[in-house]
């Protein structure tokens, strides 16, 4: 059975040092809104966090990075806010060019997947948890029904035949 189907790889990107995750998308978005937005609690409210969860998530990239990513801003017609210090901008810009070369990475490693069939059927032939002695990539290319067993023979790849007689 072979139907047309289309492969997208997908993935997500993080970034971190030993087993600490320093940035994600979530982060980033975050670090985005507040430059749009000028203020954490809108920024927060935009990506889903709570107010605490954005200024946790701030005081850690702050932290992690060893000088702010985020400042605040005193006075001025609004009354001042919070902006991406230097770092913060290039923190965003870098990521985000990382981003855009993951994409283009998985965009070229989908083309020219094909057979999606038969590699979807191997996949799930291998997250079956047997041994790998046990297992072959071949064809049924006979069957003879006895009155005690059954005998069935595979044909390989390559041309081998494997006879296998199994009770009822």
């Amino acid at each position: 059975m072979t139907t047309d189907k289309t492969i997208k790889i997908s993935g997500s990107l993080s970034l971190g040092i030993s087993e600490q995750s320093m940035l994600s998308d979530k982060r980033i978005a975050l670090l985005e809104q507040i430059s749009t937005s000028g203020s954490i609690s809108q920024a927060a409210k935009t990506v889903g966090l709570s107010y605490k969860g954005a200024w946790d998530a701030v005081d850690a990239m702050n932290g992690m990075f060893g000088e702010p990513l985020v400042v605040s801003v005193t006075g001025g017609k609004g009354g001042g806010g919070t902006q991406l210090s230097s770092t913060g901008i290039r923190i965003v810009d870098t990521y985000q060019a990382l981003r855009r070369e993951q994409k283009r990475f998985l965009e070229a490693a989908s083309v020219g997947i094909e057979d999606f069939d038969n590699i979807y059927q191997m996949i799930r032939r291998l997250s079956v948890k047997t041994s790998a002695r046990n297992q072959f990539f071949g064809k049924v290319s006979a069957i003879k029904l006895g009155p005690v067993n059954v005998e069935v023979e595979l044909t390989l790849t390559g041309g081998d035949k494997i006879h296998s007689v199994i009770t009822h």
